[in-house]
């Protein structure tokens, strides 16, 4: 089940060996499972 949040602070995340992807502040939808969480 998906939860409301904000991203307030830094965020980001990696595509396998490249750059790191800054998420914006903002609205998300997380969901979480027991060993990740994903955003959307």
């Amino acid at each position: 089940m998906a939860e409301c949040a904000q991203v307030k602070g830094k965020v980001e995340y990696r595509e396998g060996d490249g750059t790191n992807i800054t998420i914006r502040h903002g609205p998300v939808e997380v969901q979480t499972m027991p060993t990740d969480a994903t955003l959307s």
